[in-house]
């Protein structure tokens, strides 16, 4: 692993690693999920943001 500063909680520690046990497909179909879900909400912030 990298260095980071990051701290995780035990129940994203835990998520993370379901995440890791799944099969190779079922984990890219939750991650890009994820990774959808950030897209999105970033998105709705830089929205929020510019109405502000």
């Amino acid at each position: 692993m990298g260095k980071t500063n990051l701290v995780l909680d035990q129940a994203t520690l835990k998520r993370l690693e379901d995440i890791n046990a799944l099969t190779p497909d079922a984990k890219t179909y939750v991650l890009e999920h994820i990774d959808m879900m950030i897209r999105d909400f970033k998105t709705k912030l830089l929205i929020v943001n510019k109405k502000a």
